[in-house]
């Protein structure tokens, strides 16, 4: 009987603590696994609400720059019409249709510039070449139509970015880097953002969505 109750004690093992294949630890084991499961997802989908924000704000941003450049050229066309019919009679028929052909590219630009930005933009190029050797676009005017060109650039650069990020959100945890050779410094300067504490976001979710 001694020898019996020997071997029950050595299998049962309750004297060290351990448990058998029925006790709890595996069950443990697959907790732990699971919420550390559960956590890792969390982080990634922080990550793509992160990278979907910074595309998001790309865009509200471009298009914002781009709506308050040409209200600055509606603006600014307003008070050049008045110059324009000032300067009129003392400068001749010469000058007066010189200004009539600006001022119609420029009202057609204004009037054209969400549906046809190409054919827009080119109307601006067609007054700068207008205005050469008659002086007819005053500076602020000319700055104001120079901003439209620029936001344009970085409309576009935005816009790259953001298709940019988002596809990488997409990708996120699924072990594809199609945007691992993106220079992302150089994508920021042509977005010419100008805030650097919304730069610095962008390039620390880049850092942890395409190392």
């Amino acid at each position: 009987m001694g020898g019996v109750g020997a071997t029950c004690h050595s299998k049962c093992g309750d004297g060290d603590g351990s448990k058998d294949s029925m006790g709890e630890e595996p069950v443990l084991q697959v907790d732990d696994t699971a919420k550390a499961s559960m956590e890792q997802k969390e982080r990634d989908e922080e990550v793509k609400r992160k990278l979907t924000v910074c595309a998001k704000n790309l865009r509200t941003r471009s298009a914002k720059e781009s709506a308050e450049c040409w209200k600055k050229v509606e603006d600014e066309l307003k008070i050049q019409r008045l110059i324009w019919q000032s300067l009129g009679l003392q400068r001749g028929a010469k000058h007066q249709g010189a200004a009539a052909m600006v001022e119609s590219k420029l009202d057609f630009a204004i009037a054209q510039h969400k549906a046809n930005i190409a054919s827009s933009l080119e109307a601006i190029d067609t007054c700068f070449e207008k205005n050469k050797g008659f002086d007819l676009i005053g500076q602020t005017m000319e700055t104001s139509m120079k901003a439209v060109k620029a936001a344009h650039e970085h409309s576009e650069a935005r816009k790259e970015l953001a298709s940019i990020l988002d596809k990488v959100a997409e990708e996120f945890g699924k072990g594809v880097k199609s945007a691992k050779d993106v220079d992302i410094q150089s994508m920021l300067d042509a977005c010419f953002l100008e805030d650097k504490k919304f730069e610095a976001s962008i390039k620390a979710v880049w850092k942890v969505a395409a190392p």
